[in-house]
């Protein structure tokens, strides 16, 4: 969102002072660039997270749930039922 913010007020800039910018045509290259760069990135990270929520806390919380402390001792075990 970063980024198309950016990209958007670039452009904008671009088109409002045509003159004023001498890399335009870089500029121009790399406000795109940057976006998709940030959205891959975000693709992948939600993919991590997917992968997470799916494979690995189901995981952690069945033993979170199965697990027992003594208030005696204060050691953890882990209760099969």
């Amino acid at each position: 969102m970063f980024f198309a913010l950016w990209t958007y007020v670039g452009f904008n800039t671009l088109l409002m002072h045509p003159k004023a910018l001498a890399l335009k045509e870089v500029l121009a290259i790399i406000f795109p660039l940057l976006l998709f760069a940030a959205l891959a990135k975000l693709l992948l990270s939600l993919g991590h997270v997917a992968r997470y929520n799916r494979e690995i806390y189901p995981h952690l919380h069945s033993e979170w749930v199965h697990t027992f402390m003594c208030r005696r001792c204060g050691k953890y075990s882990l209760i099969c039922s």
